[in-house]
């Protein structure tokens, strides 16, 4: 993106759906706390979710800072490192989701340590080029958010490989592996089970989610490399109110997982009395 691109509605975007996200974000972090001695099956995933799109919006929030070189790359960093580890316990849920539809018996925690790990190797790994490859891999304040990028003297080819590295590789990565967990679990109950209720794909919510905020933003992150005026402006748009709006949007898929389970819990109920 660039500053030629209006900055200033993009900039209340930003302000309006990162506040809504961030209390979306904060409310289903409050919610998953008080049920987690409830046990209930994906409940610390479902928390690392919201604690990664609260974080998340808050960095994006960061933007309204008076900025400095400091504070810019806490901004960048802290955005990166909160979108992927938001997609990464997104991973873990379907991974899990799968698992559990084949009669295993996963245990959640192990997951949980998992993303930990994984997300934070992987991280360190992608945040060292800002020290050692600072000809290729920069933080820059495009004018609306201070992000990781490609250094704007970089050759196009230098530019996709960066913006393959950071966005590219990971993302679709993540999209491809819950979106095959996915089809295999329908498959599952389809065909073995002869099970169609939507009730039991409630969790797809998520990969859904993860679609809609990852790929207007990698389309965008890559059409940026060619066309670096607003051509297209429409796709910045899209993009800001997908992605910035990532609390929210899982926020919602939580509350209607509660509804289902409290529907499905009353059903339980009637079913007792009645036998």
């Amino acid at each position: 993106m660039n500053q030629d691109c209006n900055p200033d509605y993009l900039q209340t975007l930003n302000a309006v759906l990162s506040g809504i996200s961030l209390i979306a974000s904060l409310i289903m972090t409050i919610l998953c706390i008080r049920k987690l001695k409830s046990g209930r099956k994906f409940i610390q995933l479902v928390l690392g979710i919201a604690c990664s799109d609260l974080v998340y919006a808050f960095s994006n929030l960061l933007s309204f800072v008076n900025q400095n070189k400091v504070v810019c790359y806490a901004e960048a960093i802290t955005r990166e490192w909160s979108f992927n580890f938001s997609l990464l316990f997104v991973v873990a849920i379907a991974v899990l989701c799968w698992r559990s539809s084949l009669d295993e018996r996963p245990k959640q925690v192990e997951y949980v340590k998992t993303v930990l790990i994984i997300g934070t190797v992987t991280y360190v790994v992608l945040t060292c080029p800002l020290l050692w490859l600072k000809d290729y891999v920069i933080v820059t304040d495009n004018g609306m958010w201070c992000l990781i990028t490609y250094n704007p003297d970089n050759t196009d080819l230098e530019k996709i490989l960066v913006r393959i590295v950071y966005g590219g590789i990971p993302d679709f990565t993540y999209t491809v592996i819950s979106v095959y967990c996915y089809i295999k679990i329908v498959r599952y109950l389809r065909e073995r089970l002869g099970v169609e209720s939507v009730q039991n794909f409630q969790l797809l919510g998520y990969t859904l989610v993860m679609c809609l905020i990852v790929f207007p933003a990698m389309f965008d992150n890559f059409f940026r490399i060619f066309y670096t005026k607003c051509e297209l402006s429409w796709l910045i748009v899209l993009r800001v109110i997908l992605t910035h709006s990532a609390g929210t949007l899982n926020a919602i898929v939580y509350g209607r997982q509660q509804q289902i389970w409290r529907n499905q819990q009353q059903q339980q109920d009637d079913y007792d009395l009645l036998d």
